[in-house]
């Protein structure tokens, strides 16, 4: 099966990546202002985890020191920002979510 094939690739590179969508719903306002303030104020840091790059296509990826990454981008047809992430560890990931979520409330 095609999942044990995936499973002893992780085993023998002994690298494993979790990923996760979140749909942020806001009204359209509220996505253009979220989506203007990631461009014009990046964070530095999310939940702690350093920022090294901040990617202004297709939405904002923003790539972290150790190699995890989240990336923004507005739906066009829906009230909707897409957050993907993608990390390492289950830690991480749930670090980002944590991150991800707290922009809506800010």
């Amino acid at each position: 099966p095609l999942g044990q094939v995936l499973e002893d690739l992780f085993d023998k590179y002994d690298k494993r990546y979790y990923a996760k969508r979140l749909d942020l719903e806001l009204e359209p306002e509220q996505k253009e202002g979220l989506m203007n303030s990631l461009k014009q104020t990046p964070p530095d840091n999310m939940d702690g985890l350093a920022v090294r790059e901040a990617i202004d296509i297709d939405g904002m990826k923003f790539i972290l020191e150790e190699g995890s990454w989240l990336l923004a981008r507005p739906s066009g047809t829906e009230p909707v920002i897409r957050i993907y992430l993608e990390a390492d560890s289950a830690e991480k990931l749930q670090r980002l979510e944590v991150f991800a979520k707290s922009l809506i409330d800010s």
